[in-house]
């Protein structure tokens, strides 16, 4: 760029369009300053701006800030960081309170990624060490934002319980073999007062709601005996999740999962289990005490009730409930999630279903010129969405793997010269965007479109330049063409999913962020006198606390959590 305007002119214009004053432009500030100080050259549709943003963003974070910026136009005689330009990491840390007090949930979510970029980017070293345990002080006081979100979200839940805190509730049915103790309800009761058979079920919860729609079941309990009693839990559907079958294990039986499956051992008898089970896009899946006991399965069926079957043994239980979300829109569609093909899952004919996965195609011993993998229709049109594909590649030599969307659009992961491509529809011809993806390597892939323009980020690192994409979106499918692609997840929603409606998202952002905090200030540690690092290390492990207690409620609250 010739000497358009002066240094000063550029600062200040630079200034002007940083909308949020967090010293870094986004792809559209971005675009707009290169027009404001050449608009002969750039304009907001053409591909130089594209080319620009890629050879001076040097972090690969989709975003310039004013020192990647000035380090570009003027080399080594770059102006002063702090001529006028606030530094990355104290603006940030001002968005994120300013935020959190007005509850913004979005811009909290927002602030906390800006925050943690400018940490990663050595920011907090430039600034003065009070700065440091300033930064943990307020960190600390965020977790408490954070638990207040994961509450306000749970709030549009229903819950019902037929057991809760050991006590049987109104809602619990088919109690009359059943017996309430002091903290626990024994199914059936301890003198077996009951007529022939009626052992064979227990306290039944109603599920009224719930339909073919995602549910989360909570059912604390512990098994009287484990000698092969085929104790389990039985829904409406004819499905059963047992915990002492034949040879004591864990099995799998009935309605559309067919003839009884083992899973190992079974659980142990007088011992206290968590049992957590979740459907999520019609998989279901099964955790005790944080250990899954099955691999997720496919249960697209109608849910009306659950019940308890004890049959030959006895099951003491503190907590039988279940919870869902009335007012959540069918607005998401997906292929695979949890590795198993959902109910929506087109074109399925030539993968094959691997324990943890789907691979498309099945065959594995060589590339075998499949175009075609699992996909899904989408209603999407022209809006918003937030798609995520969890996968690998087999192999990495141009085998033109890609995600093809019905727009003709390619976001291809191993094109010519074993590099990114995006191709196809409006795109155009193949547009090589850096080295492909490795090989064997699970890749979690997010696109968001918002406002037709297309971002991509595999990790936290962008795949290539937000691109334009307005086209409307009616379907998309994994196209491995001759390479074996493994999918972990397909899943589109309409609109954006910036932020984890359970604060999962902002905790581990806080997690990540008192890493890099404590990162600089054993960097510094000749710097800072005695007391004060004694003081900073003791703050820091006291919000490490905090954080680890907010991750601990968020992983154990209602509601599977999308990203």
């Amino acid at each position: 760029m010739e000497e358009l305007a002066s240094r000063e002119n550029i600062i200040n214009c630079f200034k002007a369009t940083d909308s949020d004053g967090d010293g870094c432009l986004d792809y559209t500030e971005f675009v707009a300053l290169l027009c404001k100080l050449d608009p002969e050259q750039f304009s907001e549709e053409n591909e130089n701006a594209d080319f620009l943003l890629q050879h001076i963003d040097k972090d690969g974070d989709g975003r310039i800030s004013f020192h990647e910026f000035v380090a570009y136009l003027f080399g080594d005689q770059a102006p002063d960081a702090e001529a006028g330009i606030a530094n990355p990491a104290a603006a940030a840390l001002r968005m994120v309170s300013d935020a959190a007090a007005a509850s913004n949930v979005q811009g909290f979510h927002d602030a906390l990624q800006k925050w943690l970029c400018a940490l990663e980017n050595g920011y907090l070293n430039s600034l003065p060490q009070s700065f440091s345990l300033e930064a943990l002080s307020v960190a600390g006081e965020l977790a408490g934002f954070i638990e207040s979100i994961m509450k306000a979200s749970d709030a549009t839940k229903k819950t019902t319980a037929a057991v809760l805190g050991g006590q049987l509730t109104d809602f619990a049915k088919a109690t009359n073999c059943c017996e309430q103790l002091e903290d626990f309800v024994a199914c059936p009761n301890a003198d077996k007062t009951f007529s022939k058979g009626a052992k064979d079920f227990g306290v039944m919860l109603p599920t009224d709601g719930v339909g073919t729609g995602d549910f989360k079941l909570h059912l604390v309990f512990k098994l009287h005996w484990q000698s092969g009693t085929a104790a389990s839990l039985l829904f409406n559907s004819g499905q059963n999740i047992g915990f002492d079958g034949g040879g004591n294990t864990i099995f799998r039986e009935g309605g559309t999962w067919g003839r009884a499956k083992t899973f190992g051992p079974g659980l142990c008898a007088d011992i206290w289990y968590d049992l957590v089970v979740t459907r999520q896009a019609g998989i279901l899946s099964a955790e005790a005490d944080g250990r899954a006991i099955f691999p997720p399965v496919l249960m697209p069926d109608r849910i009306s009730f659950v019940q308890l079957r004890p049959w030959r043994n006895e099951i003491s239980v503190q907590e039988f409930s279940l919870s869902f979300d009335p007012t959540v829109a069918s607005d998401s569609s997906a292929a695979v999630m949890s590795g198993v093909a959902t109910p929506a899952a087109e074109g399925t004919d030539l993968c094959g279903s691997e324990h943890d996965c789907i691979a498309c195609p099945a065959k594995k011993d060589e590339p075998t010129g499949c175009d075609f993998g699992v996909g899904m229709s989408c209603d999407v049109g022209t809006g918003d969405f937030t798609l995520r594909f969890v996968f690998k590649l087999r192999w990495q030599s141009h085998t033109a793997a890609s995600l093809l969307f019905s727009s003709g659009q390619n976001v291809g992961f191993d094109g010519k010269g074993n590099s990114i491509f995006l191709e196809g529809g409006s795109w155009g011809r193949a547009a090589l965007q850096g080295p492909a993806l490795p090989a064997d390597e699970w890749h979690d892939l997010v696109a968001v479109r918002s406002e037709g323009l297309l971002s991509i980020k595999v990790g936290r690192k962008p795949l290539c330049a937000p691109i334009r994409m307005t086209e409307a979106i009616s379907s998309v499918k994994v196209r491995p063409w001759r390479n074996q692609v493994r999918v972990k997840e397909l899943s589109i929603q309409r609109g954006l999913i910036d932020f984890n409606p359970h604060g999962a998202a902002a905790a581990a952002l806080l997690s990540s962020i008192l890493v890099e905090i404590k990162a600089s200030i054993d960097s510094n540690v000749e710097a800072w006198p005695e007391d004060q690092m004694d003081e900073a290390r003791t703050t820091y492990t006291q919000e490490v606390e905090k954080i680890c207690d907010v991750l601990v409620q968020v992983s154990s609250s209602a509601g599977a959590t999308w990203l």
